[in-house]
Order: structure tokens, then C-alpha cells, then sequence
């Protein structure tokens, strides 16, 4: 629990106030799109690499130390980085090794909780909650002592990720070796085109592009409140109130979830996303903000 809470503050810190420092670093729109895709593209193919890696370890805490060690070092590059080109390959640098082991992780307390007979929404759900202390803090730091805050911050939030992982027990895989491919159950198919069906398929779609949403959010929101008027400390707390909503939901999603159907709870989903981006298309004051904030759940 201490690894997720942990896991999450840096991106927490990063959604509250990256996107305005990028811009006072002098970053267009345009590149600050760049800066947060280009990681996400170079992982569509890192993570099979990462996940054989993986399963070919003798323990998959080994990978995960590995991956949150370069997180952590690489963030210091930003005290030296100025302009697009330097911040756009510290930030893929950071950002590439911290996502490429979240899979790792995922399926090695996936293993725990099942041997362990907890829950795994309840550890996940920890990082959540160290995602909106982080934002929540973030926004009160810049308020007081200004963006110049910002980087030292991060960097140390990412250091702290590094040493917690050294704490992480082993997991190592019994006599019949257990892949991270394998933790949520046999594979039912060998080659893509067996896949290739509409019911695979479209529920895939339809979640990817709920969970997009949330990548434009990340980047633009607190640069776009910003430019509203609205002061650091409440856009903090803004982005706090959605990570809130989610852990919410995580916490209690047992009972809640167990009175839908996975097409039904998806349905429910993207319409509510509907909602909520329209409420926000019209600059809607804070109040109005906070309720739209809460839909994240």
C-alpha cells in the first residue's frame, strides 16, 4: 500500500502544475501535446518488452526497482532543461520507465492479493489517494512559495518512489513459473486475428476513449484553469477532488459494481464523460468545477 501511495504523488504533482510550467518554460499548446504523448507512444511497443522482461526474472521486484531507480534519477535532468527539445527527452526519459513497470507492479499485487485474499481495488485505490494529497500539496506549495517550487518537488517526489520500491517484498514466481501475462487467467487466443471480433474489440474502443479523456485533463486542465483566473492552490485542489471521486468509487466498487453488467457500467461511463465535457467547455465557475470534478468517479 506504502509502494502505490507513493507510485502516484509524482503524477499527481505533474497533473496540478506541469502543464504551467511548461508553458513558462515557453512551450506552445502544440508542444505541450508532444511532451505528454510521445512517452505514451514509445510505450505501445515497450510494454511487451518490458512484460517479457518480466517474466523471464527471476523475481518481478526486480524489474520494478529497476524502472522506479530510472524515474527517479532522470527527473534531475529538469533543473538543467530549457526549451521544447531538452524538457521533451527528460520528460519521455521520466516518463517511459515509470509507466512501462505499472503493469508489473499491477500484476505482481494482483498475485498477492490473491494468495493474501485481499482486495485489490483497496491497495490500487492508495494510489489514488497519494495522487490527490499531491495535488492538493502542490497547489498549496506554488501558492506559497511561487512555480520555482515546482521542479525541486517533483524531483524529490520521484526519489521517494525510488527508495520505497527498495522496501517491495519478493515475488518470486513458484515452482510452475506464473507470467504477468498469466495473473489474470489463461489466454484464450494464440494469434491476433482470433481477437479480431467486434465483442473484443469495441468495449476496448469504447474504454479507450473514455480513459483518453483523462490524458487531455492531465495536460491542459491546470493550464487552461489557470488561464481562467482561477489561483494554483484551488486548481490543486480541483484535480484533487477527481482523484477523490475515483478513490471513492475504487473503495466501494465491490458493491457498486456487482449491480452492473461490464457493458452497462461502460455505457454509463462514456455518457457521464459527455456531461462532464460539456459542462466544461463553457469555463464554468469554481463551484460548477467541483461538482463536474466529482463525475471522474
Amino acid at each position: 500500500m506504502l509502494y502505490y501511495f507513493v507510485n502516484f504523488t509524482s503524477s499527481g504533482a505533474a497533473v496540478a502544475y506541469a502543464g504551467i510550467w511548461f508553458a513558462s518554460q515557453g512551450l506552445t499548446s502544440g508542444e505541450i501535446g508532444i511532451v505528454n504523448s510521445l512517452s505514451v507512444f514509445l510505450l505501445l511497443g515497450l510494454n511487451i518488452v518490458v512484460g517479457r522482461i518480466a517474466d523471464k526474472a527471476r523475481d518481478w521486484r526486480q524489474v520494478i526497482i529497476a524502472g522506479a531507480l530510472m524515474s527517479a534519477i532522470v527527473p534531475i535532468g529538469l533543473f538543467f532543461s530549457r526549451g521544447f527539445l531538452p524538457i521533451l527527452i527528460v520528460w519521455t526519459c521520466i516518463a517511459v520507465p515509470y509507466a512501462a513497470i505499472s503493469p508489473v507492479a499491477d500484476a505482481a499485487a494482483l498475485r498477492m492479493t490473491r494468495r493474501n485474499g485481499t482486495e485489490f481495488g483497496t491497495i490500487r485505490a492508495f494510489g489514488t489517494v497519494g495522487y490527490m494529497v499531491s495535488n492538493a500539496v502542490t497547489g498549496v506549495l506554488v501558492s506559497a512559495f511561487s512555480g520555482a517550487i515546482f521542479i525541486p518537488f517533483y524531483v524529490g517526489l520521484n526519489l521517494a518512489r525510488g527508495v520505497v520500491a527498495l522496501w517491495l517484498p519478493k515475488f518470486r514466481a513458484p515452482p510452475v513459473a506464473e507470467t504477468v501475462s498469466a495473473v489474470a487467467g489463461p489466454p484464450l487466443a494464440g494469434r491476433l486475428r482470433e481477437v479480431m471480433k467486434p465483442w473484443f474489440v469495441l468495449p476496448i474502443f469504447g474504454s479507450a476513449v473514455v480513459v483518453a479523456t483523462h490524458a487531455i485533463i492531465n495536460a491542459f486542465a491546470a493550464l487552461v484553469w489557470k488561464e481562467q483566473g482561477i489561483p494554483d492552490a484551488t486548481i490543486g485542489a480541483l484535480i484533487a477532488i477527481g482523484a477523490f471521486a475515483e478513490a471513492a468509487m475504487m473503495f466501494t466498487w465491490r458493491r457498486i459494481g456487482a449491480r452492473f453488467s461490464a457493458r452497462a457500467a461502460l455505457l454509463v461511463a462514456a455518457l457521464v464523460t459527455v456531461v462532464r465535457w460539456a459542462g466544461m467547455g463553457f469555463g464554468p465557475p469554481v463551484w460548477v468545477l467541483v461538482f463536474l470534478q466529482l463525475l471522474q468517479s
